[in-house]
This record gives C-alpha cells, sequence and structure tokens, in this order.
C-alpha cells in the first residue's frame, strides 16, 4: 500500500547524487537520520540504492536533527562554544533565480545549489527604441520560460536616458545573504538611477513538496525546454536584426542608393513585420533564420551595390531557368550576379 511512497521518499536521495557529481562508490558513510529512517521498508531501499553498503545507526534520529538545527541557530547567532563557530554549514539556493526577458525566456542569475550567502551580476538593456523604463520581474525555477517557473515578485527602474533600443546598460544584481533574504537591484550606468527589491523566504516562495515538483517538471520537459528556447533566441535575433536594418536604411545617403532599392527593402521589412505580429507564433528557429538570411541577403546587396559604384551593376549576366532572384527569394542580383560570389571567404 505504501510503497508509492517509499520509492518517493528515494528520489532526494538520488537529485543529490546527482547535482554533487558524486559516484555511488564515493560515499564513504551512509548516516541515517530523521523518523522516517527508522521504516525498515526505507532503509531496505536505500540499502539496495547504495548497493548493499552497510548504514550506519548508530545515532538517533531525532537528536540528529534536533542537533543539527541547534547548531545552525548557534552559528547564526553568534553564539556558542568557539568549537561551534568553528564549524562550517553550508546552505544552497534550493532553485536558480533569475528574471523575465523578451519573450518570456527566464534568464538565470544564480543558478540552484548556488552556494549561500551569494552575490551575481549581469548587465542588460532596453527592448524598444526610446524606453524610458524596464519593468524587472524576478522568478525561480529551472524551466526555459518564466510562465513555468515560480513568480516572486516586480519592481520597475524608471527615468532611463532615451536612447536607441541596445544601447542603455542596465547592470542587475542578485544578493542572497546568509538568513536567505533575496535583494534585487537594478542600475542604469549612465544615469545612476537604482531600484530594487527585497524577498524573503515566507513571500511567494516555494514548500519542499513544490521544490521537488518543479525539479521533476524541469527533467522532464528539459528537450521541449531547449527546443522552445532555442526558437525564443532566434526570433528575438531575428527581429533585432531587422530593427538595426531599420535604421541602416534610414541612414544611408538618398543619393547613394536606388529608390527601387530603398523601396524593395522597405517592403520586405513591413512584410516580415507582418509575419512577426500574426503569422509567426507556430514558426520554429529553422523558419525565424531562414527569414534572417533573406533580409541579410538583400541588404547585403544593396550595400554592395553601393560600394562597388554604378558601372558594376549594368553588366547583364544570363539567368538559368529555375534560379532566383534575391526578390524572389534567391541568391541572384538583378544584373544576373550570384551573391554568394561576391562575398569574401573567412580567413
Amino acid at each position: 500500500l505504501n510503497m508509492d511512497y517509499f520509492k518517493k521518499a528515494m528520489e532526494p536521495v538520488e537529485q543529490c547524487l546527482k547535482d554533487s557529481n558524486l559516484p555511488k562508490s564515493a560515499i564513504a558513510e551512509i548516516v541515517m537520520v530523521g523518523g522516517s529512517t527508522r521504516i525498515p521498508k526505507v532503509q531496505q531501499l536505500i540499502q539496495a540504492f547504495f548497493d548493499g553498503k552497510e548504514l550506519c545507526k548508530s545515532i538517533n534520529p531525532d537528536e540528529a536533527v534536533a542537533y543539527g538545527a541547534a547548531v545552525q541557530a548557534a552559528i547564526v547567532s553568534g553564539q556558542g562554544s568557539a568549537e561551534v563557530q568553528n564549524m562550517l554549514l553550508l546552505d544552497v539556493a534550493p532553485l536558480s533565480l533569475g528574471i523575465e526577458m523578451a519573450g518570456g525566456m527566464m534568464q538565470t542569475l544564480i543558478e540552484r545549489n548556488t552556494t549561500l550567502p551569494t552575490n551575481k551580476s549581469q548587465d542588460f538593456t532596453t527592448y524598444e527604441d526610446h524606453q524610458t523604463f524596464v519593468d524587472i520581474k524576478v522568478y525561480e525555477g529551472e524551466r526555459g520560460m518564466v510562465k513555468d517557473n515560480n513568480y516572486l515578485g516586480k519592481f520597475t527602474l524608471k527615468d532611463i536616458p532615451k536612447a536607441l533600443r541596445g544601447i542603455p546598460k542596465i547592470k542587475v544584481t542578485f544578493n542572497i545573504d546568509s538568513n536567505g533574504i533575496l535583494e534585487v537591484t537594478a542600475e542604469d550606468q549612465q544615469s545612476k538611477q537604482k531600484s530594487e527589491i527585497q524577498i524573503t523566504n515566507e513571500k511567494g516562495r516555494l514548500s519542499q513538496v513544490d521544490i521537488e515538483r518543479m525539479l521533476a517538471e524541469a527533467e522532464q520537459y528539459k528537450g521541449e525546454d531547449a527546443i522552445g528556447r532555442g526558437d525564443m533566441i532566434a526570433k528575438e535575433e531575428l527581429k533585432t536584426f531587422a530593427s538595426r536594418t531599420r535604421k541602416a536604411l534610414k541612414d544611408i545617403d538618398a543619393s547613394k542608393i536606388r529608390e527601387r532599392d530603398r523601396e524593395l527593402l522597405e517592403r520586405k521589412l513591413t512584410e516580415l513585420g507582418e509575419w512577426l505580429e500574426k503569422g509567426a507564433f507556430k514558426a520554429g528557429k529553422e523558419e525565424f533564420e531562414a527569414k534572417q538570411k533573406e533580409l541579410e541577403a538583400a541588404m547585403a546587396a544593396i550595400m554592395m551595390r553601393i560600394n562597388q559604384g554604378p558601372d558594376f551593376w549594368e553588366q547583364q549576366i544570363a539567368v538559368h531557368e529555375g534560379e532566383k532572384t534575391i526578390a524572389q527569394g534567391g541568391f541572384l542580383l538583378e544584373c544576373g550576379i550570384d551573391i554568394r560570389d561576391l562575398i569574401e571567404e573567412p580567413q
């Protein structure tokens, strides 16, 4: 009747070994502490898991738990003998901690099992042109998308100087002290504007049961999460490239670019924007990358036309049957030259 519960009790043991990167043979002694270790079936399963290794049952399970809690309390409060103060007890982050990125991706700053206390920083930037504020949403969990993780809180960094997307430099810092209190700060490196949030263990944090459930789900959906994250990264890279292309097109001197070239690229950018808005929901990494390569080829053709000068493009080369121009999704310029022949191989 209780076999499912007994097997479930073995999951933390397996996870502990996995997190420590130690083989079973490297475990010198198996000490049984905690009331449930008195159950014969639990002892049998643990012994079998460690290939029949003898268990250490000489310690009172209940006293061991109480003793450990007392030692931890003495260390944190600074009380107790010198012997206690010289003891080192390490606490770790039970789940990874991070913030939400564009597209709902989880960007981890503190990895699971990081020793506490800890302090980690990372630089971020804005998502849109002339953005004057950013919302920092904090999550814990192991999944690739924040919707599958646990939301902890949000704060806003305001009064960011207006600039094009990608220009502002915003430093986000996660700090966890010895009491497990998380403090997240965000600072704009130019204006020195700063904002922060403090999250305690009692504020929206998960129970041990919830943590174990989330770890199991992360392992179960690991493959799907990797694919989904790859798709989202490719989509965001495409959007960033389109934004830079649009800006570059505006900066090109009107006397150096043919009007039909400008109209062609503007039309491609408009079509791409509409596709991203309405038809890209089911698209995958390959489709986003193909769209980006198509846009790169169109932009490269214009830049080569500008750099080579008008005389170079007056020549005409026969176009073979089945070959397509860049406007049709191929690699040929209107004069018949294959754009791939003009691109130098990297040294």
